[in-house]
């Protein structure tokens, strides 16, 4: 039964319109709600799903079309399986097929050759995974509306006898019944008519009368009947079509009887064509290169036809002109698009299409390998993980998107754990365009994640056309661990780390020990686990310093000894050595090293930004935030850290108002509410200071906060609510870590400048995480003149 337009498939597409039907079934326009784009869906109905060969033949298009991706070749997006039917998600092609073009009359020798050239490319394209098509004809090439030529329809495709390696079930045992010949007369080739062995070159004879049709309007063999056609490719010669001696020679060496005797390959028959293309107008044609295909690519002249002599006046007169340069036009436009470089990609977050919770850790762990991998190739910038982590949810704008993290082509995939097997589909799209560019299907093992991330990096730079040394291919080969189980706990902390809770943090911890129990030399789970112990100091305040910052500095050190150019374990060490051993030098070089290590990582530049911050190097800081807020436009954190030289610059009204703006683009943001209230403090603001700090509190109550609050009281005058604000602080420090900085802040708005340089020094002996701040921190502007303040700022190696 038809969807009616409205309804929702797999609950994700919202049926638009019914496109067709046919033998197989029907074909829909829907809406992917998730991307906000439309595609086309191909339904193989209930009762097709029950005849076996229907399914096998449905099935066998589908992963044929999972293993191709090429402009000139219809992209597949997805296959989907409901109690009710089997269905394809498909691209959605606006246009018309070559049969609707040819209507009009034959097509001018240029355009017939741009044509050509462009389906060469996509039988490159097949040819190269060993995949025949053994049907192309007019009706199954398609002209989109944007100039693109594709070849459609590869229900008939079979596997060529060297292609074994291909990762996709035959489907032979569907099409070897005896007698049997399949193809459509008038583009078969002699061999396939006998029901010979085939190989690509039996495509190529099919392009040939492809390529004779569009020139002379016609099929080089004819007959009244089926019989009297298929007679005549056996034993006719064919006739050459009218026009210049090139096409003429290039038409006859695709007709060639015997296969030993055609043209060689689709590569071939593509430098062919260009050269043909060449010395008819003295152009070079070429859009694209294909993969393994060596030259340059030229964009096509956009000057004149070629002159009329080529093409006999009869035909010419019946060409309606304006149709005509109109298609070469959209052609023409496309191609040179087409062939810009993408320098700037984002890997949006996969959906977890099993919608199973507990499955998140691995979307979102192959989407950080491949952001971090892709990183490492010279001359792409790749949206952090950060940026791109907001789009996990809801209906994207992809043109809209491209424009927001700046840049021009998105990856976007799916994953499902089934039972035992992982299957993940995975998609590079053109957002200036909306093209498919690219697309790959897996089937694996659940342990193999690591190698589908190795494979993923590889094809898409690949597909970008990046050229990559040795060395950066070796970093993008290896796999991060010898362990697969061990690669999945990691992938598990990684996520739990993410929280930034102190439930989250201990429990990465557990899975990042778990993980280098089973690999020891595992360089990124070390470095997990320094970052883990860092921010439960740092952070939440779960444990001391004393306790934690030993157990970061071995792991951060053993990351580095196993992986000298991991540049966060680089970070995080950078991180210890300014808050735990106070040696300003040697975390600078550090965070040097880290950012040069990998430049495009905004984390890295932020943290560094805050490095010189604490050094009282506003301006230099504020060069690192700037950075960081350029590579990451939508990180609410880079959002904050953009009034952070100010507030330390002592102007707290410009400080608020980019707080503020942080806190309305980021409600949830407690960081942002925090900085807000301190710059409220700082301009004696101190009403809307607290109301900022209890709003903080509400999102999550962390001692830190709860002093904040406490000197906002007492700098307001309300100072039995700040002393029951030391009293919470006291009864949260029999239970947990509390530092005591806060309270050393509290006691100083109260007027006790005897308890409050105690406290600092009792933070001091601590080492506390909040002393990097005792040389800028505006609340302590009334203790600077006391010898005692001085020594301390001293021993903190702080001015």
């Amino acid at each position: 039964m038809p969807f009616a337009p409205g309804s929702r498939l797999d609950g994700r597409y919202e049926i638009l319109k019914l496109l067709g039907t046919g033998g197989m079934g029907e074909v829909y326009q829907a809406r992917d709600t998730r991307l906000g784009r439309d595609v086309a869906i191909k339904v193989l109905p209930r009762h097709l799903s029950e005849d076996l060969e229907a399914l096998g033949r449905f099935e066998w298009e589908a992963r044929v079309l999972a293993s191709l991706s090429h402009p000139n070749l219809r992209g597949l997006h997805d296959l989907g399986q409901t109690e009710e039917v089997h269905f394809a998600i498909m691209e959605l092609l606006e246009g018309e097929t070559l049969r609707r073009r040819m209507e009009s009359g034959p097509l001018p020798p240029k355009e017939a050759l741009q044509v050509a050239s462009l389906l060469a490319e996509g039988l490159c394209a097949a040819h190269a995974k060993g995949i025949i098509h053994r049907d192309l004809k007019p009706e199954n090439i398609f002209f989109t509306t944007d100039g693109q030529v594709k070849i459609l329809d590869f229900g008939l495709a079979r596997l060529a006898p060297d292609a074994s390696a291909l990762r996709i079930e035959s489907r032979q045992g569907l099409d070897t019944q005896p007698g049997l010949v399949l193809g459509t007369v008038g583009y078969m080739a002699p061999e396939q008519i006998k029901g010979q062995a085939l190989d690509g070159r039996c495509d190529l004879f099919a392009l040939g009368c492809v390529l004779f049709e569009m020139l002379e309007g016609r099929r080089p063999f004819l007959g009244e009947t089926v019989g009297e056609m298929l007679a005549s490719i056996l034993r006719d010669p064919p006739p050459p079509p009218r026009g210049p001696l090139e096409l003429r020679r290039l038409v006859a060496r695709c007709l060639e009887k015997d296969p030993l005797n055609r043209i060689a390959s689709a590569r071939e028959a593509l430098l062919a064509i260009r050269e043909a293309a060449a010395r008819l107008s003295g152009e070079l044609l070429s859009s694209q290169i294909s993969p393994g295909l060596p030259g340059t690519a030229t964009a096509p002249s956009t000057q004149g036809d070629l002159p009329t002599q080529a093409l006999p006046a009869r035909s010419e007169a019946r060409l309606p002109p304006l149709r005509r340069r109109n298609f070469l036009e959209r052609l023409r436009a496309a191609w040179p698009f087409r062939s810009r470089r993408v320098q700037a990609l984002a890997v949006l977050p996969f959906e977890n299409a099993g919608r199973d919770p507990e499955m998140d850790y691995l979307a979102e762990g192959l989407v950080e390998g491949l952001i971090d991998r892709l990183s490492w190739v010279p001359g792409l910038r790749v949206a952090p993980w950060s940026a791109v982590r907001p789009f996990r949810d809801g209906a994207l704008d992809l043109r809209d998107l491209g424009e927001h993290l700046g840049v021009q082509a998105v990856l976007t995939g799916r994953l499902a754990l089934r039972g035992e097997e992982l299957s993940v589909s995975a998609e590079l799209l053109d957002v200036r365009t909306l093209s498919h560019l690219w697309g790959e299907h897996y089937d694996r093992q659940a342990s193999a994640l690591m190698e589908v991330q190795r494979e993923l990096c590889a094809r898409i730079a690949d597909q970008l056309r990046i050229q990559v040394t040795g060395e950066v291919k070796a970093r993008l080969e290896a796999a991060p661990s010898e362990d697969s189980e061990a690669f999945n706990l990691y992938l598990k902390g990684r996520h739990a780390w993410r929280a930034r809770s102190s439930e989250g943090l201990q429990r990465a911890v557990g899975l990042f020990q778990s993980a280098l129990e089973r690999d020891p030399k595992f360089a990124l789970a070390y470095a997990g686990l320094a970052d883990a112990y860092t921010l439960l100091s740092f952070l939440v305040g779960v444990i001391a310093p004393g306790d934690a910052m030993p157990l970061a500095r071995a792991a951060a050190d053993q990351a580095l000894k196993l992986r000298p150019d991991l540049a966060e374990a680089h970070a995080s060490r950078a991180l210890i050595l300014e808050t735990w051993d106070w040696d300003w030098a040697g975390a600078e070089a550090a965070h040097r090293r880290a950012v040069t290590l990998d430049p495009g990582n905004p984390n890295l530049h932020h943290r560094y930004g805050m490095h010189l911050l604490y050094r009282g190097r506003f301006s230099e800081a504020g060069d690192r935030f700037r950075e960081a807020g350029r590579l990451d436009a939508l990180s609410p954190l880079f959002q904050v850290a953009k009034g952070l030289p100010a507030h330390f610059a002592r102007r707290p009204a410009e400080a608020a108002a980019a707080f503020r703006h942080a806190a309305t683009l980021a409600p949830q943001f407690l960081i942002a509410h925090v900085m807000l209230g301190l710059a409220f403090v700082q301009g004696r603001q101190f009403e809307p200071a607290i109301a900022a700090f209890q709003r903080a509190l509400d999102l999550a109550e962390a001692p830190d906060t709860l002093a904040m609050l406490g000197h906002a009281l007492a700098s307001a005058g309300r100072a039995e609510e700040a002393r029951a604000v030391l009293g919470r602080l006291e009864e949260l420090a029999a239970s947990r870590y509390v530092n005591a900085y806060g309270p050393a802040l509290i006691h100083l708005a109260l007027g006790d400048r005897e308890a409050a340089l105690a406290c600092l020094e009792q933070a001091t002996e601590a080492r506390c995480e909040l002393l990097v701040y005792l040389g800028i921190d505006p609340r302590l502007d009334p203790l600077r003149g006391e010898p005692r303040f001085k020594a301390l700022a001293e021993r903190v190696g702080l001015p």
